[in-house]
């Protein structure tokens, strides 16, 4: 992974949503990683995604009612070594 690039974080029930937004932010020349456009074929997922972690300098947070147990589970413990921004969706 090249470094510099904003790591989202999200639920898998949040998905279709985070897709679109990774890819509305990649056309407005934001630099972001996003599991579904950005581990190859074949790659480890869970390797892949922990070198990403390594090397972003931020990480992006959705949370939602569906996700919030599960992505913070994962994001909780990382907090300490990033930072972060939480977007939390639906948006109210």
């Amino acid at each position: 992974m090249e470094t510099g690039k904003f790591f989202f974080s999200y639920g898998r029930a949040d998905a279709e949503f985070v897709l679109k937004l990774a890819a509305d932010l990649r056309s407005n020349g934001t630099n972001v990683w996003f599991d579904q456009l950005d581990i190859p074929a074949g790659a480890r997922w869970d390797r892949a995604v922990e070198e990403a972690l390594h090397a972003s300098p931020c990480l992006l947070v959705v949370l939602s009612p569906a996700s919030v147990a599960t992505t913070l589970a994962f994001v909780l413990p990382r907090i300490s070594i990033k930072p972060f921004l939480f977007l939390f969706y639906p948006f109210f």
